[in-house]
């Protein structure tokens, strides 16, 4: 049996990844067998970048920018190998 396990975040509990890694968790207590593949969502927003990085190979980085109010903040941005180009994945709500 096989089991796509697509969930966006539950927001203010769980991202998009760690909700897929405790659904198939789940699943595979119940069965054992089953063949699972994650396909985390997300809208653009946060967890975007894990998601890309879960489907595709690549690292994430971590930056202090600025808001736009000026204040420092961090900022995630994933670098993906994409056509044999580096490929910046950023996510921003």
């Amino acid at each position: 049996m096989k089991f796509l396990i697509a969930p966006a975040r539950f927001k203010g509990t769980f991202s998009a990844l760690k909700a897929s890694y405790l659904i198939k968790e789940t699943v595979c207590s119940l069965f054992p067998k089953a063949e699972i593949v994650l396909m985390p969502l997300a809208d653009g927003g946060e967890g975007t970048v894990d998601a890309f990085l879960l489907s595709l190979s690549g690292e994430k980085l971590e930056f202090e920018v600025s808001n736009p109010l000026g204040e420092k903040v961090k900022a995630t941005v994933g670098l993906i190998l994409l056509d044999n180009k580096k490929v910046g994945v950023a996510e921003m709500a």
